[in-house]
């Protein structure tokens, strides 16, 4: 699956339904910006054309949106995506 995302923040939440990595792709121009996984007290400032990957069904995390413009393109696949 991809999503894309326009200036999103999020809550601490985990992605249950989600499966293996989810991959994230920051591009755009704002200012700030963090990527929050606190089960493994990483603070991870999100710079355009990075590539993030964790693994969003098992750990929490939160996403902080300053000023600007930021999409996010997001790979990530269903738990059930590939079951017959």
């Amino acid at each position: 699956m991809l999503v894309l995302n326009y200036n999103v923040t999020t809550n601490f939440h985990f992605d249950p339904n989600d499966n293996g990595l989810s991959t994230i792709v920051p591009v755009g121009n704002w200012k700030g910006g963090w990527l929050i996984i606190p089960q493994l007290n990483i603070v991870i400032k999100l710079v355009k054309g990075q590539v993030v990957m964790l693994q969003s069904f098992i750990l929490i995390y939160e996403n902080i949106h300053t000023e600007g413009i930021r999409f996010e393109i997001v790979f990530f696949s269903y738990n059930n995506t590939f079951k017959y």
